[in-house]
């Protein structure tokens, strides 16, 4: 099988900025876009799980009196 490697064209410019070094973007995100910041990030959300139940039954009752989508339910 022979693979192809293309490049597509970026349209959404908060990511292609995101993704590109020196730009301003980066003071607004806690963690930079490298391998690094990856692994640290995996290692936080490790260690400081939350109760996806909890969690879930929160966001429901907050979003009750907005009206919820069968999708939702």
């Amino acid at each position: 099988m022979k693979l192809e490697s293309i490049q597509v064209p970026i349209k959404n410019h908060v990511l292609a900025d995101y993704w590109s070094p020196n730009t301003a973007i980066h003071q607004f995100f806690e963690y930079e876009y490298n391998d690094q910041a990856f692994e640290k990030r995996a290692e936080h959300l490790a260690k400081n799980s939350r109760d996806q139940k909890e969690l879930t039954t929160i966001i429901r009752q907050f979003m009750e009196p907005l009206g919820l989508s069968k999708k939702s339910e």
